[in-house]
């Protein structure tokens, strides 16, 4: 069991459920059919999922990252624990794959924990949306990005940087 009294388990139905009462009915939907469609994950507190991430094959070599928290999850106790722990296993977890997420530009938070992971953002928007594409190459293609960027991300597989938590 990880510290902070957090656990990390496959992401089930069953689990996704516990999720469902505090879900608007459009966001549990998406949440049960992408549970169901690819790998996935669950950080569970003492008495309820925090958090469910999963992965989405979108071409070869390559997954979706997606995240679902409950509503008012930055007001938890337990956020920034969930948030480290996250990170943590997002820089681990298909290092030989490249993972895409979407982030909105003004989803602050959000983007630190991207770039603590390992993504990187890109100038692709999703559509005509204020989402950009981050993409945290293959773990053997860091070698080839500019110098800046491998200290960077040098930097957060070292542990040397960590989420803040607000803007």
């Amino acid at each position: 069991m990880p510290s902070d009294g957090l656990t990390i388990v496959a992401a089930t139905p069953a689990i996704a459920a516990l999720m469902r009462p505090s879900l608007p009915l459009r966001v549990w939907r998406r949440l049960a059919a992408q549970t169901a469609m690819g790998p996935s994950f669950a950080v569970l507190g003492a008495d309820r999922p925090l958090a469910i991430v999963g992965f989405v094959p979108i071409e070869a070599g390559m997954l979706e990252l997606w995240m679902t928290v409950p509503p008012g999850f930055r007001r938890l106790a337990e956020a920034a624990a969930v948030l480290r722990l996250l990170t943590r296993r997002i820089r681990s977890v298909f290092p030989d794959r490249v993972i895409l997420a979407r982030i909105d530009d003004r989803n602050l938070p959000g983007q630190r924990l991207a770039f603590c992971g390992g993504f990187l953002p890109t100038d692709q928007m999703l559509g005509v949306t204020s989402r950009r594409s981050w993409v945290r190459p293959p773990f053997a293609a860091i070698e080839l990005l500019p110098t800046a960027e491998r200290r960077a991300i040098a930097a957060v597989l070292a542990g040397n940087m960590t989420v803040r938590s607000g803007p």
